[in-house]
């Protein structure tokens, strides 16, 4: 069955609904969102990050890791970025320096990883 057809602007407020629900931890809840989104829009990295972020809020880094290091498929070079910035946010959270570190610097390069680009202290 396809997916219903929805406007930017709908798809834009699910969006900012998972990462409400990711900034209070609402692990479930982000899960839910973001899980629909992600049908919707297959290739985007905020519904993988939000999952992810309601992990790190809830105090669960290992888990947001293994969130972001899961393949995206059809996902672009910008998406891919965004998604890498965050996975070397969750290394570093999960006290895996080094890894995070990698992550960061391989993805600092892209114009979407202004995330990677500030934990490394570049402008």
């Amino acid at each position: 069955m396809a997916a219903p057809a929805f406007a930017a602007a709908d798809l834009q407020l699910l969006q900012d609904l998972a990462f409400v629900a990711a900034g209070g931890a609402y692990v479930a809840e982000a899960d839910a969102i973001a899980t629909g989104l992600a049908r919707l829009r297959p290739g985007a990295a905020g519904p993988a990050i939000a999952r992810a972020l309601a992990r790190l809020n809830a105090g669960r880094p290992d888990e947001a890791v293994t969130l972001l290091q899961a393949d995206l498929p059809g996902a672009d070079a910008h998406e891919q970025a965004l998604r890498q910035s965050f996975l070397g946010l969750a290394l570093q959270l999960a006290g895996r320096q080094a890894e995070s570190r990698r992550v960061l610097e391989a993805a600092s390069a892209h114009p979407a990883a202004g995330v990677a680009r500030a934990m490394l202290g570049q402008p």
